[in-house]
This record gives C-alpha cells, structure tokens and sequence, in this order.
C-alpha cells in the first residue's frame, strides 16, 4: 500500500473515531430535584437503585445518570430535607431519548407535630390539650382554644405529619380529623337538676373528614391529603377518640401526648 494511501486510511479512521465512540456510548438520563415549590436543591445526592455510583446535583438542581436499562427507582435526598423516591421506566422505542426524571422533596420539618403546606412554606399546627368538664353522669370533651394556624381556603390542603411512629402504629391510633363548634354552655345535671353550665370548649362534630394518608420514604413522615375541599371553620386532628369519647374520666386514662389535639382554621 502506498504511502498516500495509508495516509487517506489513516484520515477516515480519526475522522469516523467520535462518531464511533459516540455511538457506544450508553444513553445518559438527566433529571432534577426541587423543592415542592419548585424550587431547585443543588448538592443534593441521587442514587438509582441497582447502581453503585451516586450523582450530586449542580447549582440548577439538575443530575446526569447512566440510563437504567430497566424499570427502577431513583432516590434523591439532602439533609433538611425528606428524602423521596421516583419511578422511572425505560423508552419503549430503542434509541428513544429516555424522559427526563423530577424528584420533589418535603422539607424536614425538624420537629414532631402537623404541618400544613403552603403556597411557600409550611404552618406549623397549634397543638392544645383536650379538657373534660361535667360529671360521671354527663360530661363534654374539647378544645379551650384553637391557636392561630389560619388556612386560606383557596390553597389545596395538604399536611406534613412529621412523627416518630411507625406506620403500623400509626393506624392503632387511629387519627382522625373533625370540624369543631364552639359550645359556650350547655345543660348539665346538678343538684337541683339540669343547670346552664359554662362549657367554652371547641368540640368535635360530625363524621370524621376523609383523608389519604402516604408513608413518606423516611418512614416516620406522612403526608396528609384530603379528599375534599374544606368550609371555612375550625379542624383538629386527633387520635384514640380524645374528642369524640364523652365518658367521664376517658382523657384521663390517655398519656399527655394522645390528649394532645393539632389545631387549623379554614378563612
């Protein structure tokens, strides 16, 4: 082979090498994780399961992964943050771009307790005590004040529970949210009979409201979904009956933690 020859061989190789080697190269896929508000979390670390490597998020929120040849899940998480799962599924088509993956996270609350989710941050739950007054013969349980966790009615209601239960206990307790009224008396039996009594307790009225409730991948966190939307008022949520059971003496038999009631208000 002449000379020139070798040389006009030796040009097609290098000039058709990138296109080889961007042919073997395996199909990237590109995603990004934000806050529930949208907003980007940089250095936050994203494992796809069945791979050992990990992807740290730029300034943007955005990561780069090999894409999964199979459907999997991606994990992404960050401290002060709840860590979340996505599901993922490969292109039907081969040589399809896969789709791009986002990976929202809940704030860690960093404390026990109800959380209601904004338009742009959280609101914190009044928690207030349940009290009991009347006799064994006839007695009211509720609520001597609601707090000031107010709601506007047009944002869609959902909840942070963050808490240390596992789900399995969590159902035991059985939690529940009701709609309060404010009694100011009522008639209890006295000595002389039915007496007007000061009562001044928000109590619970009605069926229990309906709600779904998602184990967060943390575990001990939940999110609260309602089912519907709900009137202006005064809510609660609360757990093994405190508001519901008018026994005398009931509350009584319950530590501080399950007399303990999450307050909101719907304007």
């Amino acid at each position: 082979m002449s000379s020139s020859s070798s040389s006009r061989l030796l040009g097609s190789l290098l000039l058709a090498l990138p296109l080889a080697l961007a042919c073997g190269k395996p199909p990237e896929l590109t995603g990004k994780v934000q806050d529930i508000w949208g907003k980007p979390i940089p250095n936050a670390t994203v494992t796809v399961e069945g791979q050992v490597e990990q992807a740290t998020t730029d300034g943007q929120g955005v990561f780069h992964v090999p894409a999964p040849e199979a459907p999997t899940r991606i994990m992404a998480g960050k401290e002060g943050y709840i860590r979340n799962v996505a599901a993922y599924a490969p292109p039907a088509e081969e040589g399809e771009e896969p789709a791009p993956v986002t990976i929202s996270l809940y704030p860690d609350p960093g404390e026990v307790g109800f959380y209601a989710v904004g338009r742009s941050d959280y609101k914190k739950l009044v928690a207030v005590e349940a009290v009991t007054k009347g006799t064994e013969v006839r007695a009211i349980t509720g609520l001597p004040d609601i707090g000031d966790a107010l709601i506007p009615q047009d944002e869609p209601l959902r909840f942070v529970f963050s808490s240390t239960l596992r789900p399995e206990r969590l159902a035991q307790l059985k939690l529940q949210l009701h709609k309060l009224e404010f009694v100011q008396q009522t008639e209890l039996p006295g000595v002389l009979g039915e007496t007007p009594t000061a009562v001044n307790l928000w109590t619970a009225t009605g069926n229990p409201i309906p709600y779904d409730l998602t184990s967060l991948p943390s575990k001990d966190d939940y999110l609260i979904t309602l089912r519907e939307k709900l009137p202006a008022g005064a809510y609660a949520f609360h757990t093994q009956d405190a508001l519901t059971n008018q026994s005398y003496g009931a509350l009584d038999k319950l530590p501080k933690e399950l007399r303990t009631a999450y307050v909101f208000e719907v304007k």
